[in-house]
């Protein structure tokens, strides 16, 4: 007994004199409250937290069950015995509105302080309220109460020094924003003064309207955009964009100098929400057969993966007049189940005609708005066997005899087929 109490003592001391850095990137794997109890295994480990490269203030991760008050305290608190120099990670996920502004903008400036790389505000209620992490009353006093409004001209006022803000705000490169109110001129202002970004996702972010950055220093590498109903127009010169993904209501989209764009999702939802016919500049919307074909048209060429909607061909002849995609390799289509599965089936079909090094197709056969609309049989276009296609993802497969024709066909034509995957309806 007494021999293996030594061991794992001498054990102890071994793990303990390994170098900080060491240490530090074994504790930034750990959620912070675990990160934290190790303060009470020796002299060693007493303050070692409190320079971990990554502080995540998600609730799950540290007490679900906090209140508001009790989360902000906790936020400051931690930040207040911080001490380390070298911060890559920040990020606070907490249902919080604007009237905690005075807490967020500290916090985010402590992180311009730090030099901080990725920083995401998430202030979505609907993980909590899923998850049952806080009580859905919480939701209800928020009503009639607005979201958090990022400026960072206003949080760099609270350094005390400008000089600080300015050179710490080109440590970015990657900001996640999340039920987060941003401007025209807030948007403008991330992408100018941030000069190292190279990812920007904004998720449910409402009042940017006109979302525009024409500066010649960008380095944008990667550029989300999911559900900001207020928007109308996008005009971005971004020559090193890699990745565009946006999902929201049809709008203008100018991408310019994206010689490297290789990775488009374009998602339009207007069939389901009804949106006016011009912008506040007076400009028409897209036509959604023209959404990805026309505002990307520049660029299909050398796209290697693509995600779109089918309901961008319903109506149209744009089915039997896919341009030649010579590059893409991975294919994602969406149908919503409001009109014919054999337009979601043809549109595959032009697709793999006109890729000729497609090695992926995904279908994913969302849930029927209209539950009693039967998805109706069509003619299938003729086709060649494709030679490159090896793997295909149905979801949403229902047991009737359209997919069970598509099926077949897909197995018929894709000579070179490797893997199928069928994920029934409901999965």
């Amino acid at each position: 007994m007494h021999n293996q109490y030594c061991r794992r003592v001498a054990l102890e001391d071994h793990t303990s004199s390994l170098p900080d850095d060491i240490l530090l990137h074994i504790l930034s794997l750990l959620r912070l409250r675990e990160a934290v109890a190790t303060s009470f295994l020796s002299r060693r480990w007493r303050y070692l937290w409190t320079s971990i490269p990554k502080l995540n203030f998600e609730l799950e991760e540290i007490f679900p069950q906090l209140d508001r008050e009790a989360y902000i305290k906790m936020v400051n608190q931690v930040l207040k015995l911080y001490k380390g120099s070298n911060l890559h990670e920040f990020s606070i996920h907490y249902p919080l509105l604007e009237n905690s502004s005075c807490h967020i903008d500290l916090w985010v400036a402590f992180a311009i302080a730090t030099g901080v790389s990725r920083l995401e505000l998430n202030f979505s209620f609907d993980a909590f309220w899923k998850n049952e992490i806080i009580p859905r009353r919480y939701g209800d006093e928020s009503k009639g109460k607005t979201y958090y409004l990022l400026q960072l001209d206003r949080i760099s006022s609270v350094l005390v020094s400008p000089l600080i803000a300015k050179n710490r705000l080109k440590s970015f490169k990657e900001i996640i924003l999340n039920c987060v109110h941003t401007t025209d001129s807030s948007f403008e202002t991330i992408l100018s003064a941030c000069s190292s970004l190279e990812r920007l996702v904004l998720f449910n972010c409402q009042k940017l309207i006109n979302a525009k950055h024409t500066g010649q220093n960008l380095k944008l590498k990667f550029l989300e955009i999911f559900i900001c109903r207020d928007l109308e127009n996008m005009e971005i010169f971004a020559p090193d964009l890699i990745a565009f993904k946006y999902n929201g209501p049809k709008i203008n989209i100018s991408l310019q100098g994206a010689q490297h764009l290789v990775n488009v999702c374009a998602i339009s939802f207007c069939e389901v929400f009804e949106y006016p016919c011009t912008s506040y500049l007076g400009l028409p919307y897209p036509e959604r057969k023209d959404f990805v074909f026309g505002q990307f048209a520049i660029y299909l060429s050398q796209l290697e993966h693509l995600m779109m909607d089918v309901s961008s061909f319903e109506g149209t002849r744009l089915i039997n007049e896919v341009p030649h995609f010579c590059k893409l390799k991975q294919l994602s289509l969406r149908y919503f189940g409001v009109h014919p599965t054999s337009l979601c089936y043809n549109t595959a079909t032009s697709f793999l005609k006109a890729s000729p090094l497609l090695h992926r197709l995904e279908l994913h056969l969302l849930p029927k708005l209209y539950p009693t609309e039967r998805r109706a049989r069509g003619k299938t276009i003729p086709m060649s066997p494709h030679k490159n296609l090896k793997e295909f993802l149905l979801s949403g497969f229902e047991d009737d005899e359209a997919n069970m024709e598509f099926m077949m066909f897909i197995f018929d034509r894709a000579i070179c087929y490797g893997t199928g995957v069928l994920a029934p309806c409901g999965t």
